[in-house]
């Protein structure tokens, strides 16, 4: 059975709990690029996000940047005002953080609307062309209609900025975002 633990030895997974991991990081240059090609949770089965762990005992964020099942990096959080202006102007790329819990979210709501509007009943998962899918609840339509605010706020996402050494998260209702 795979274990993951942090370097403070707390263990952060046994393999029990399909929902362990704490967050994923997509890029806004993967969302525009991948607009329609498959449902937005895919991204993260084809390797077009980060996966985030979080120990809940020392706070340390373990990043697993690609599919080598390896931890490329850790990082602490840090209150972001107390960055300065230089720190935050540093390389970094910006986009979407957000946890599991949005997929139940997201998958609440499009059941719902299919079941009280009659609207499609949107895949959340998959591919096109896969065989016997309906149409998939793609990035576009997770722009449109949840992190616009259209239909209300989803609260497990955030706006975030992914440098080398830190993430800088904010809130999807903060100004000026």
């Amino acid at each position: 059975m795979a274990h993951l633990a942090c370097p403070c030895g707390n263990s952060l997974s046994n393999s029990c709990d399909g929902d362990e991991t704490e967050y994923y990081f997509v890029g806004y240059g993967v969302l525009e690029a991948h607009q329609d090609d498959f449902a937005f949770f895919e991204l993260v089965y084809n390797d077009l996000s980060t996966e985030i762990w979080k120990c809940d005992v020392c706070d340390r964020m373990m990043f697993f940047d690609g599919p080598s099942a390896r931890v490329s990096r850790y990082m602490r959080r840090i209150d972001a005002e107390s960055l300065g202006k230089d720190e935050l102007a540093r390389e970094h790329k910006s986009g979407i953080c957000f946890n599991n819990l949005l997929f139940n979210e997201v998958d609440w709501f499009v059941g719902s609307k299919h079941e009280s509007n009659g609207e499609p009943d949107y895949e959340i998962l998959g591919n096109p062309g896969e065989p016997d899918r309906g149409p998939l609840f793609t990035c576009r339509m997770m722009e449109e209609q949840i992190f616009s605010h259209e239909n209300g706020r989803f609260r497990n996402w955030w706006y975030a900025d992914l440098y080398d050494d830190l993430i800088v998260f904010y809130s999807p209702l903060k100004d000026g975002r």
